[in-house]
This record gives C-alpha cells, sequence and structure tokens, in this order.
C-alpha cells in the first residue's frame, strides 16, 4: 500500500512568525509589565559581581594549607 503524503497548509497570517518589535504591541500590558521583570532580573544575573575562580582556589588552599610561622616551628622543635 502506498503511503499518501500530506502537505501542511500554508500558514495563515495569524501563524506567520513576526518580528519582536511587532510582537510587543500584541502584549498586554500585563504580559508586557512580566517580560520587563524577567529582562530585569535576568540582566541583574548577568552582571552580578562574581569571584575570580583562581581567586577562590587560592583562598582555599591558604585555608587548608597550615601558616608559614607553624611549619618553622614545628621543623625547628
Amino acid at each position: 500500500m502506498p503511503a499518501h503524503l500530506t502537505r501542511a497548509a500554508p500558514p495563515s497570517p495569524s501563524d506567520a512568525p513576526i518580528a519582536p518589535h511587532q510582537l510587543w504591541p500584541r502584549l498586554s500590558s500585563g504580559q508586557q509589565q512580566h517580560v520587563r521583570q524577567v529582562l530585569i532580573s535576568v540582566a541583574k544575573h548577568l552582571v552580578a559581581p562574581r569571584p575570580h575562580p583562581s581567586l577562590h582556589e587560592e583562598m582555599r588552599h591558604d585555608l587548608h594549607a597550615p601558616p608559614e610561622s607553624s611549619k618553622i616551628d614545628s621543623e625547628t622543635s
């Protein structure tokens, strides 16, 4: 039995992709406010100060290593 190929219907004008500047006016004021809040939250997260990874490793290493004076005291005893 041969398979019947069906074609998708062409997109209706309401289903056609639209550019962001065309989308914004179609959103309700509540939806626009929500988008603003999400974008601000993402922006704050992206620009939040983060410790430099190599500095964090050095600090963690220093916390586990005994102070230099302790090493010297134990060697001279």
